[in-house]
């Protein structure tokens, strides 16, 4: 019976703000981006909890993907050149209240009923990001852990596969916990490092010839999530013709310390503060805020934490 209310909960709440609403934006500028047949079934949840990431195929509407296609091409030639194509951060904060398909995206009624199975019912929308790989480009993502009890979902705009840029994972091997940075040894090592280190992301010390790969071969529209402490890369797109679009949502539970630093906006390169968003629960310092006169998207804002 919960069951069957939830999903016609999420059917209404689809129906009528595409997820939970951005201040001013205008429905029918936005379709439904998921699909209505799209489900976290109970055997998605037994492979996740065996392995630390699985796929789930058609998350996005036929409609949605096309749409998503289109803004997200038209960011990326929008791209100010302070910006990297694989680190567009934060689009829920700064695009247009009226399209703001990165916040209904991201706060969908049927991701977060996923990410409720596995984070609890209190969450927080903790960043988003667009990660584009064009044809014969892009940098080689080393093998790295994600924070502490957090959730990373990937949704890809592209069939992706090992030639353009596929995710790779290492099942299994999250269940070892948290591992050292790697040492740096050579000159191309410190050239890699000088990059990811720019976006905070450190290489883990980890052996891909002692541990089992998995390329996450996907279909358009797909969404793959994984555990926090599963080693993952990816490589560039080595494709003449294909690109590789991808959008990277992340979350943690309300009860996990906030943090936050300072971004680039992707038009022109000015700085703005990163935000922390409850998308579904409670949170004593958001029910404070709703004491007061704010927006429908200001109600669910946390703490900004710009680096010092």
């Amino acid at each position: 019976m919960a069951s069957r209310k939830r999903k016609r909960a999420c059917a209404a709440a689809a129906g009528s703000s595409r997820g939970a609403p951005a201040p001013g934006r205008r429905a029918e500028r936005i379709p439904e981006l998921v699909a209505e047949t799209f489900e976290y079934t109970s055997e998605h949840h037994r492979n996740f909890s065996e392995n630390g990431f699985v796929i789930a195929d058609g998350l996005l509407s036929p409609e949605g993907l096309q749409y998503l296609r289109r803004e997200i091409d038209e960011v990326n030639g929008s791209l100010s050149d302070e910006c990297h194509k694989e680190w567009v951060m934060s689009l829920h904060q700064v695009l247009p209240p009226q399209a703001n398909w990165m916040w209904a995206l991201a706060t969908h009624c049927k991701i977060l009923d996923m990410l409720e199975q596995q984070l609890g019912k209190n969450l927080v929308l903790f960043s988003t990001q667009l990660a584009t790989k064009p044809p014969q480009s892009g940098k080689n993502v080393p093998w790295h852990q994600d924070g502490e009890r957090c959730r990373t979902v990937w949704i890809t705009l592209d069939d992706v596969d090992q030639e353009n840029g596929a995710l790779r994972m290492m099942p299994g091997v999250f269940q070892q916990g948290r591992r050292r940075f790697a040492p740096i040894k050579t000159d191309d090592d410190l050239e890699s490092y000088d990059f990811f280190h720019k976006y905070s992301l450190y290489t883990t010390d980890v052996d891909p010839q002692r541990n089992l790969i998995s390329t996450c071969t996907m279909k358009a529209g797909g969404l793959e999530i994984h555990n926090p402490l599963t080693p993952h890369s990816s490589r560039p797109n080595l494709s003449k013709t294909r690109t590789r679009r991808a959008i990277i949502m992340r979350y943690q539970p309300a009860s996990e310390p906030l943090q936050g630093g300072s971004l680039k906006h992707y038009r022109d390169g000015s700085e703005f503060g990163k935000m922390n968003y409850l998308v579904r629960g409670s949170h004593p310092a958001v029910e404070a805020a709703r004491q007061g006169p704010s927006s429908e998207k200001e109600e669910h804002l946390i703490a900004s934490h710009p680096y010092h």
